[in-house]
Order: structure tokens, then sequence, then C-alpha cells
């Protein structure tokens, strides 16, 4: 048994020595098979050891007795599932949560100048944040950033529709000596060579992430922007891609995969290799597109379901193919939070001051404003509410990591689809740090 990734020792420590095993030994539900050249791979999502076992350890397990005392193997009658929810009560009580806020999420407008059928903002109020909204963003977040480097990630609507407040926040923080670096979620269309030396120097951009939801034709037909003019927008949008990337700012590409637009995604990855191949700070990844309904997600027919996440699958293998997909590191410890919501150290800005804890309640669940030091403990909690587990959670060898968010739509399902899919993406990160680790040792 060779170890590739180190266990968490408190996870260890908390889990303790192997009990006896009267019933025999068994595999641990939390665990995922990877087949090497050398030798079956073994990751586990509970102490997040990677470790590569010969085919004589795999065959014959109960003669390594490493496996017992790293808890990939556990006496028959062991309840995973307790025993996850031991490892993740005590880690919890042990976590401090941030004292100072150091992510903020501004919306500079809700204002956009693409009209995408999907979006789920669809329908709400537009409001700008104005010039005195700008100012005082920027003095909440020197009054409650403890002196701390922050990160701004800017948001809307299209943030590029109001960027000036976005000069007067970054001016502000630097006379008041704040450092800060920002990352923004945007459609792209609207930098210009300008604004882009802009965002790398002033704004300190250091990561974009933009949406393209097919190949020219669809993506203008999809996007159906009220200020194109005469231009494609996709090729502006790929102009300005390669604009950041040449100014060092990473862009993530988001592929927005539908039931119906897959054949014509795998034409835009083609499009994606010709245009920027090679380019380290370039990554494509794909995101399902749910059928909104306000907040909420309308659920798909299980046969469309199966048909999408199959889509998305074949084109991840496409972009790994091409490059242009940058498989994770497999996290080293176990989360504590699902995201920004829950997390103690994000909160988002809404254009008229308000408040809040996720990017997609721009218009209620407020926990305070930036013209007040408090926040509402009791909303502030509900964010942190979590869904019971679910009678497959016994034997997912995700449950270690797994936390379900009532306010999350996203996380209020659990489809057999989505465990596969995460399943396939854990083994992809496996074989890319085996296969890295061997690299260097050939080196």
């Amino acid at each position: 048994m060779e170890t590739i990734q180190e266990p968490v020792s408190n996870v260890l420590k908390i889990l303790g020595e192997p009990k006896a095993a009267p019933d025999g030994w068994r595999w641990t539900n939390h665990l995922v098979f990877q087949e090497v050249g050398e030798g079956i791979l073994a990751f586990n999502t509970l102490t997040r050891e990677l470790a590569l076992l010969s085919p004589e350890e795999f065959g014959s397990p109960d003669e390594c007795l490493e496996l017992q005392e790293r808890w990939f193997r556990v006496p028959a009658s062991t309840d995973d599932k307790s025993s996850a929810d031991l490892v993740r009560l005590v880690l919890e009580s042990l976590h401090q949560r941030p004292e100072h806020v150091t992510t903020y999420h501004v919306f500079t407008t809700m204002d956009c100048n693409a009209r995408c059928f999907y979006c789920y903002e669809k329908g709400r109020a537009r409001p700008t944040m104005s010039v005195e909204t700008a100012h005082k963003t920027a003095d909440y977040i020197v009054r409650h950033c403890g002196g701390n480097k922050v990160h701004l990630a800017w948001f809307g609507g299209e943030p590029l529709y109001n960027a000036q407040v976005i000069d007067l926040i970054c001016n502000d923080l630097v006379e008041r000596g704040i450092g800060y670096e920002s990352s923004m979620i945007s459609n792209g269309f609207l930098f210009d060579e300008k604004l882009i030396k802009r965002a790398a120097e002033l704004w300190r951009l250091r990561q974009i992430q933009i949406t393209l939801d097919g190949a020219e034709g669809v993506y203008n037909a999809v996007k159906r922007y009220v200020d194109a003019g005469e231009k494609s927008p996709y090729q502006v949008v790929l102009a300005n891609i390669r604009g950041l990337l040449d100014a060092g700012v990473r862009v993530m590409v988001r592929l927005n995969v539908s039931k119906t637009n897959c054949k014509n995604l795998l034409t835009l990855v083609d499009d994606l290799k010709t245009h920027f191949a090679g380019s380290e700070l370039l990554t494509v990844y794909c995101a399902v597109m749910h059928e909104f309904e306000g907040i909420g997600i309308v659920p798909m027919e299980d046969e469309a379901t199966r048909e999408l996440f199959a889509n998305i699958r074949l084109l991840d293998q496409r972009l790994e193919a091409v490059g242009l997909l940058k498989r994770r590191r497999l996290k080293n410890k176990l989360p504590m939070s699902q995201c920004m919501a829950d997390s103690g150290s994000s909160l988002t800005v809404l254009p008229d001051g308000h408040l809040g804890l996720c990017e997609h309640y721009s218009e209620d669940n407020f926990v305070g404003s930036i013209d007040s030091d408090e926040l509402d403990g009791a909303v502030v909690q509900s964010f942190r509410e979590r869904f019971e587990p679910m009678p497959r959670c016994a034997d997912c060898f995700e449950y270690p990591t797994c936390i379900r968010l009532k306010k999350c739509p996203a996380t209020a399902v659990c489809m057999p689809e989505t465990i596969v899919l995460a399943k396939a993406n854990i083994q992809a990160n496996m074989l890319s740090i085996y296969n890295s680790k061997k690299s260097k040792m050939g080196a």
C-alpha cells in the first residue's frame, strides 16, 4: 500500500484504533476506486487519503493490516454514516468561524445587456448602485475586514454595466490602505482594451467567469444583447477573452449544458481549442442549465436527466482531450461549510446597500445593511440550516463531504446522475494526482 495523498490526521484521531471484527472486514462505503496500470487507486472521502493498492492487496485485503488501520477496511457491522457524523460533529465543534468578513460579492447593478431566457434573475427589479452607495460600501468593508486583505467579487446583472462604482470602491480602498484583489462573473461583452487594462491594474482582477451557451449562432441567439449593433457578440467575447488572458487574468469559461445543446457545444469546444489551446490561464468547465422558476428548480424527467448528464460526461472527455479542462486536486480536508452562504466570511452587497449571504437572493432574506454594523442573527442562522440525511446517504461515498442547505435549491434534490458524475470527476482527479506523482518521480 503506497500513500499518494496523506490522510487528515485529526480524522484518524477521531476515528481511533480499529475495533474488533467478529463478523469480518469489508471496504468502507466512503471509498472510490480507480484501476491503473500498477494496481488500484483507492480514495477515502472521509479521511481524504489516496492510496495505491497492489493487485494482491486489493484481491486479498484482509492480509494488509494497514488497510484496517487507515480505515479503508472496517468491521462488517460498522455504521459508516455514524462514523462520518462523529467526525463532522467533532471537527465542527473545533471549527472557529472567521472573526472578520473578508469576501464581498458586490452587485454593481441588477441590469444586464443580455436577455438570456434561462436567467434566474428574470422578472426581478433592476436597480443600479449609486456613487453614494459605492463609497458607503467601501466604508463598510474598511470597518469590517479587520485590516485584512479582502476579496471583491463583482456581480450583477452585468457588473460592467456600472463599472464606475468598481473604480470608486477600489480607489477608496487604496486610499484607506486596505489590500484587495478581485474576481468577476460577467458575460464579457463590454470589455475593450482600455477597460481590460483598468481591470488588471486598478481592480486587480485575478479571475473572471464568462459563460458561453454554444458556438456563434447559438450563442448570439441565446444572449440577445441589447447593444450589439452590427458586431457578432460571440466574436467580441472571444477577442475579450484573449485580451484578458494576455493581461494575466485567469478566465474560467462556463459551458451551460441543456437537454438540447450538447452537439453544438462540441463544435464550440473545437472553436475554443483553435483560439486558446495551450493557454495556462484558461479553464473550461460544464454546468447543468437547470430550468428555473423563480428561485426553485423545475425538475426534469428521468430520461432527459440521464441524457443531460451523459452529455456532460461526453463534453468533459472532449475538453480534457484537447487540454481545456484542468482537473482539480482532491481537497485534503473536510469542508466545514457548503458555500459563501454558510461560511461566515462572506457577504453580498446589493445595489441599494442591503447585505445578504447568497447571490441567488437579491430581493429578500437580507441580513443587514451597509448603514449598520449589526447583522440579523436569525437570518444568518437560517442560511446554515441543513436538510436531514436521506436513506441513500447511509452507503453513499459522498456523504462525508455532502452539505445540503435548506435555502439552496441546487441541493434540494439528490439525483443519481449527479452522484455518477461526481464519482467520475473524483476518479479523474485521482488519476491526475497519481500521474503527476509518477511524472515527478520519473523526472
